[in-house]
């Protein structure tokens, strides 16, 4: 009886570390999201510079991350320009890779352009695409015309 309650005890411990985890990371992208939306989308030579583009540039590995996020940067050319500018490695980032193709649209189609301009998709996000390329079938054909390897 007392390793029974011990059981359940130790299994609700569990339960409300996970659900105040998940909860505190649904908080974090809520936030980044609706900073996001106020970041000046103008051309920054035209503009005068604000705190929100020292706080993009600090997120860009946040942005990275999403799909959601990643759409809404390409979005806005000025928005990708500096997200290029401030990312790191962005050849050898599998999740933005993953996620620039998953937010692959005529919206959204100059992102995993510029990307195949400069740099060479991961081995195993090649291969990941091709298994995919029905769901993706946009993001395929595009690099199976960038890429003479593809």
């Amino acid at each position: 009886m007392v390793y029974l309650i011990i059981i359940v005890v130790i299994a609700v411990v569990c339960a409300c570390v996970v659900i105040t985890w998940f909860d505190a990371k649904c908080d974090k992208k809520e936030e980044i999201w609706s900073i996001l939306q106020k970041v000046d989308k103008t051309d920054p030579k035209k503009r005068q510079r604000n705190e929100y583009d020292a706080w993009f540039a600090a997120h860009v590995e946040d942005f990275a991350k999403s799909k959601k996020l990643m759409g809404y940067i390409g979005g806005y050319g000025y928005l990708e320009d500096a997200f290029w500018e401030n990312i790191k490695d962005p050849d050898k980032n599998s999740q933005l890779q993953k996620n620039i193709i998953r937010a692959r649209s005529e919206e959204y189609s100059n992102l995993l352009y510029n990307f195949t301009q400069k740099y060479q998709l991961l081995p195993e996000v090649k291969t990941w695409l091709k298994l995919n390329r029905l769901k993706h079938w946009s993001a395929y054909n595009w690099c199976k015309k960038a890429y003479s390897d593809f």
